[in-house]
């Protein structure tokens, strides 16, 4: 995979913030080193070199892309902020806990002096890593249909809110509890964050591994990793079924987000408990002056966690909301839609997915024109006006190559009930591309790799179940062959011509 492919502007925001995230935490390292503050020291180097040889290591092991492209991708996307940027605010706040800052705020506004610029740069670098925790976090929760800007807002909320209340009461419980009790504590409530993930989203990849870690911090994940991505334009769906497959997305979606709120709050609500316990039984010598004191110690925790419940319950009714508009627009689809309309929205569709020019794409309004004559795909004859597989046939006789851009003509009469064909499926969202054969009707074949969606067997069927969803599948038959002997022979041509194997395409060597 090329460097272009892998460096998104996501990645590139990514790789600049985690950079300067590790260098301010180098700086406070060594702060604390010149203090004779050894462990914390220790600790604050430990982090960063941690999340960048996991990255190297990375980058040595997967051949498909380059070490120095793979090793910088990984730590942007992933590990610089769940390894480095999320340890390191409990490492920071446990410090100040502890007493480890003692003039920190003290001499945060004498600019002139060491002591001020040094107090400045350390909170400076708890901020960046803030920041950087929660580009990431946002980034993986970010839902695929539009977002509104009520449930933007009410997501920050709850990610800062949650975040905050995790920061102060496992700062304090890292103080006051012993180290074996955390050791006990955090495998629990990891154990019960995977099994979330495992059962709402059925995916046997290592993500969720890092997503059930960073969900000791925040609720990160809940929109990650979805059977089916739901559709980003309701609009754009003309088909009832393809409706159908939005609306079964946001019901899942919502039912996830549920469970995971709910898990969250739950463990949240359990912590505080648990410091409760330790701040009256234990000894509070270990922390500083301040914290101390009652009200210290439980206001700021008991408000935090009531703005984070209800930020979190108004982002769950705007969820909730976009589902009952799903649900209103599946009322209202048509189950066979006027001839008139379908044109409409082929024509609409094609110009959207393909970016075509019209000519010879869709056939014109007069009935004649759908005889078996008609270049290209077209949309079977039958009498089921509702054919699944044709619902996703890109009519026309044009196609393209996603890699090289160039286009082709294919001027055969082809339909989903035509045998000994090679076709081109599409990914409408990231547009990658699989060339396959049949001996069989192609809408036979279309059954075949609904099943592979479902059972995930193959890396096709993968990438449409947890990738980018079935709903962005979109097929066009671009050869027909006399003879299935020379079925093999032209997908392999077409494979090469279109470039359509990985990591480029979705076809395996």
């Amino acid at each position: 995979m090329s460097g272009n492919e892998l460096f998104t502007n996501y990645v590139v925001l990514r790789f600049f913030v985690g950079i300067v995230d590790v260098c301010t935490d180098f700086i406070r390292g060594s702060s604390l080193l010149f203090t004779q503050n050894l462990f914390w020291g220790l600790l604050t180097f430990a982090l960063p070199v941690f999340s960048t040889l996991v990255s190297i290591v990375y980058g040595a092991l997967d051949k498909n892309i380059s070490f120095c492209n793979g090793a910088c991708y990984i730590f942007a996307k992933y590990f610089e902020a769940f390894l480095s940027a999320g340890p390191q605010l409990f490492l920071f706040s446990t410090s100040i806990i502890c007493g480890v800052h003692f003039d920190l705020f003290n001499n945060i506004g004498d600019f002139g002096s060491s002591g001020g610029f040094i107090s400045f740069l350390e909170i400076f670098s708890f901020i960046w890593s803030i920041l950087s925790f929660s580009i990431a976090a946002f980034n993986y929760d970010k839902e695929s249909f539009p977002n509104s800007f009520l449930r933007s807002i009410t997501y920050m909320a709850t990610l800062f809110s949650s975040l905050s209340f995790r920061l102060f009461v496992g700062s304090l419980l890292l103080v006051l509890i012993p180290y074996y009790v955390v050791g006990v504590i955090l495998p629990i409530a990891y154990i019960l964050n995977m099994a979330i993930y495992k059962v709402t989203s059925e995916s046997k990849d290592w993500e969720c591994v890092l997503y059930a870690f960073s969900s000791l911090f925040s609720p990160i994940g809940y929109a990650r990793r979805r059977s089916v991505t739901p559709s980003k334009k309701l609009s754009g769906i003309v088909s009832q079924s393809g409706v159908k497959i939005a609306k079964v997305n946001l019901e899942s979606l919502v039912q996830r987000l549920k469970l995971f709120l709910a898990l969250f709050h739950c463990l949240s609500l359990a912590s505080f408990i648990i410091l409760v316990i330790a701040f009256e039984t234990t000894g509070k010598a270990q922390l500083i002056q301040s914290f101390q004191q009652r009200e210290v110690v439980y206001v700021p925790p008991v408000i935090l966690y009531i703005f984070s419940v209800c930020s979190s319950l108004v982002y769950l009714k705007t969820v909730v909301k976009a589902r009952d508009a799903t649900r209103l627009w599946d009322s209202i689809t048509p189950a066979h839609p006027s001839r008139k309309t379908q044109v409409q929205n082929r024509l609409s569709q094609i110009f959207t997915d393909i970016e075509l020019q019209p000519v010879n794409i869709l056939p014109a309004e007069d009935p004649t024109d759908e005889k078996k004559g008609t270049p290209g795909n077209s949309r079977c004859d039958g009498k089921d006006r509702e054919c699944v597989t044709c619902e996703l046939m890109i009519v026309g006789s044009s196609f393209r190559s996603s890699m090289t851009g160039r286009e082709y003509k294919f001027m055969n009469s082809v339909s989903c009930t035509t045998k000994n064909v090679i076709y081109l499926v599409t990914c409408n969202k990231c547009r990658k591309q699989y060339v396959g054969k049949t001996e069989q009707q192609f809408k036979q074949r279309h059954y075949g790799h609904r099943r592979e969606i479902e059972t995930k067997v193959s890396p096709l069927g993968k990438h449409f179940a947890e990738e980018c969803g079935y709903i962005n599948w979109r097929f066009q038959i671009i050869d027909h062959c006399d003879a299935s002997g020379d079925l093999t022979r032209r997908e392999g041509y077409w494979q090469q011509e279109l470039n359509t194997y990985a990591p480029h395409g979705l076809n395996s060597r």
